[in-house]
C-alpha cells in the first residue's frame, strides 16, 4: 500500500470513529453530520485493497457499537418509571417519611394526601349538629404538593382516616376497610376490619375483625391477614400506641381478668403480657370481660393506664381506676402499682413537677359526655401526688389527651404529660369563624370546628356551620341542618388560613 493510502485510511478511520458515535440525528446539525458520514463511507469503499477493507470494517464495527448504545439508552428510559416507583416505595419502607399516619391528612415526603368531600359526602342533618358520612358517596383522594398545586390521585367511596403501610393506603368505606396502592390501583377489600395502627416501613397493619377473634395483622406485600400468635380466642380492644409498642386489652378466656398486652413495632413482632389485675368491686360484678383499658400514657419508664366499663343506652363510661406499670429498658414489666381505684371518666394526665409525680383525673363528673364539639374540658378535676399520696381538688380543666377543645375562646390541646394547654387556633381566628364558647342547644346558627389535624407545623381544620331545625329534635337533643363546611389550611408562619375547598 502506498504511503498516501495509509494516511487517507487513518484519516477516514478517525473521522468515521468520531462521527458514527453520535446519536440519531434530530437537529439540523445532526443531519449534516449524517451526510458527512455517508460521504466518508463512500470514500472508504473507493480505497484500494486492504485500506478499503479496513475502513469498511471499522465503520461497520462502530455502527454496531452505536446501535448497542442506542438500545441501552432506550432500555434505561423505559425502566425509569418503574425504577422511580420502586425507589419511592423503598424510601417509605426505609425511613420515617410518613407524618400523621392514621389522620385525615397524611404527609408523605412533603406531599399531603386527604379526601376532598362534596355536598353529597355527609348527611344533611343530625342531632347536636353531628353529621355522618354517606357510605356510598364517591370522593376524590387529593395529593397537595408543597408548592400548593393539587392533583386527584383516584376517586372511591371512602372517607375519614388514612393509614400507610408499605406502598399502600388503608381506608374506610361503609363501615368496612379497603386498601389500594398509592396511585389508587390494585384494590383489596377487608370486611368488618378496624384499624388500630400501621407500620409504614414494615408494611404491616394491625387491628381487629368482627368476623375473626384475636389481633389481626395484614401484610401490605401479600395482602394476607393472619391472627397474631398468642391472641387467639380473645376479643381485644385497642389501648394506644406509645413509642415502639402498641398496647391492647383482652380478658383472660378462663379467669376473665383484664390483661394489658404489649406488641413490639420494631419488626420483631414480640407479644407479651404487661399487666393483669383482679376487680373485686361490686361495680364490676356484672361486667367481667367488658372491662377494658381506656387510655394510656408513658412518663419516664412508667406506663399509666385507665380502665373501666361502659353501659347504658348511650354507652357511657361508668366507673374504673388507674394503674401504673414500671418497665425496664427493653419494655418488659418490673413492678405494678395502683394509682387510684375510683374514677368516673376515662381521661387523665400524669405530670412530673419538682421531682414529684402528679395525677389529674375525674372522680365525680360522668365521662363520655356528648355535645356539639368532639370533646369538652371538665370544669375541674382531682389531683393526686403519687409520691406523697396527698389528694385534693384542682381547678385545672382536664380534657382528653390528643383531642382539641374550645377553651377561653381559643381552640387548644393538652401539652404532652402536662396539666397545661397550647393554643392551636387563636381567639381572633375562632371568633371570626363564628364559634361560640358555650352552646346551649337553643342557638339558631352554630359554627363548630371539626376534623382538626396538626401535620408537622401546619394545621388543617373544617369550620362547619349549621342551622337549628326543631323538627329534628329528639327529646332533649337538638337537631340541626348543615349549611356549609369549609376546609382550611393554616400554614406555619402565615397569619391567614388558606381555604382548600368548601362543600
Amino acid at each position: 500500500m502506498k504511503k498516501t493510502n495509509y494516511i487517507l485510511t487513518a484519516a477516514l478511520c478517525l473521522a468515521l470513529t468520531g462521527l458514527t458515535g453520535c446519536s440519531a440525528p434530530n437537529t439540523e446539525e445532526d443531519s449534516e453530520s449524517s451526510s458527512v458520514i455517508q460521504l466518508l463511507k463512500d470514500a472508504a469503499r473507493k480505497l484500494p485493497g486492504s485500506a478499503g477493507d479496513m475502513a469498511e470494517l471499522l465503520f461497520a464495527e462502530d455502527t454496531k457499537a452505536a446501535a448497542k448504545e442506542s438500545e441501552q439508552a432506550a432500555d434505561d428510559t423505559a425502566a425509569e418509571p418503574a425504577a422511580k416507583e420502586s425507589a419511592e416505595n423503598d424510601s417509605i419502607k426505609e425511613d420515617s417519611s410518613v407524618i400523621n399516619n392514621g389522620g385525615s391528612v397524611v404527609r408523605i415526603h412533603g406531599n399531603d394526601y386527604f379526601w376532598k368531600y362534596t355536598s353529597e359526602s355527609i348527611a344533611s342533618d343530625g342531632v347536636f349538629a353531628r353529621y355522618s358520612f354517606q357510605p356510598d358517596s364517591v370522593n376524590d383522594m387529593v395529593c397537595r404538593h408543597p408548592d400548593g398545586t393539587e392533583e386527584t390521585i383516584f376517586s372511591a367511596a371512602g372517607n375519614g382516616s388514612i393509614y400507610i403501610a408499605g406502598d399502600r393506603m388503608y381506608l374506610a368505606s361503609s363501615g368496612k376497610m379497603f386498601s389500594v396502592k398509592l396511585d389508587g390501583s390494585s384494590p383489596i377489600d377487608y370486611d368488618l376490619f378496624t384499624i388500630w395502627d400501621s407500620i409504614p416501613e414494615a408494611g404491616l397493619v394491625i387491628g381487629s375483625s368482627a368476623a375473626v377473634p384475636g389481633v389481626q395483622i395484614i401484610s401490605s406485600e401479600t395482602g394476607s391477614m393472619e391472627t397474631l400468635a398468642g391472641s387467639e380466642n380473645t376479643f381485644p380492644s385497642y389501648a394506644g400506641t406509645l413509642g415502639n409498642f402498641l398496647y391492647y386489652s383482652a380478658a383472660d378466656p378462663d379467669s376473665q381478668e383484664p390483661i394489658l398486652w404489649q406488641y413490639a413495632l420494631d419488626g420483631s413482632g414480640t407479644l407479651r403480657e404487661i399487666d393483669r389485675f383482679s376487680i373485686t368491686d361490686d361495680r364490676f360484678s356484672d361486667y367481667g370481660e367488658n372491662v377494658s383499658i381506656t387510655q394510656t400514657a408513658m412518663l419516664d419508664n412508667c406506663l399509666y393506664y385507665s380502665y373501666g366499663f361502659y353501659a347504658g343506652t348511650g354507652g357511657f363510661f361508668q366507673s374504673g381506676g388507674i394503674n401504673c406499670v414500671e418497665l425496664d429498658e427493653d419494655g418488659a414489666p418490673s413492678r405494678h402499682s395502683v394509682c387510684t381505684e375510683s374514677i368516673s371518666a376515662e381521661e387523665f394526665v400524669v405530670e412530673k413537677r419538682d421531682g414529684d409525680i402528679f395525677l389529674y383525673y375525674i372522680t365525680e363528673t360522668p365521662g363520655s359526655y356528648i355535645g356539639f364539639w368532639d370533646d369538652y374540658p371538665y370544669d375541674g378535676c382531682t389531683v393526686k401526688n403519687l409520691s406523697s399520696g396527698e389528694t385534693k381538688p384542682s381547678s385545672f380543666r382536664l380534657s382528653r389527651p390528643g383531642s382539641f377543645v374550645l377553651l377561653d375562646g381559643a381552640v387548644c390541646t393538652l401539652e404532652e404529660n402536662q396539666a397545661a394547654y397550647k393554643t392551636l387556633l387563636s381567639q381572633e381566628l375562632v371568633s371570626s369563624l363564628g364559634c361560640l364558647e358555650n352552646q346551649k342547644g337553643t342557638e339558631e346558627n352554630l359554627t363548630i370546628i371539626r376534623d382538626l389535624e396538626v401535620v408537622d407545623q401546619d394545621i388543617f381544620y373544617t369550620a362547619e356551620t349549621s342551622q337549628h331545625d326543631s323538627t329534628l329534635d329528639i327529646g332533649w337533643r337538638p337537631g340541626y341542618r348543615r349549611t356549609e363546611s369549609r376546609r382550611f389550611l393554616q400554614k406555619s408562619g402565615q397569619e391567614q388560613p388558606q381555604l382548600l375547598f368548601a362543600y
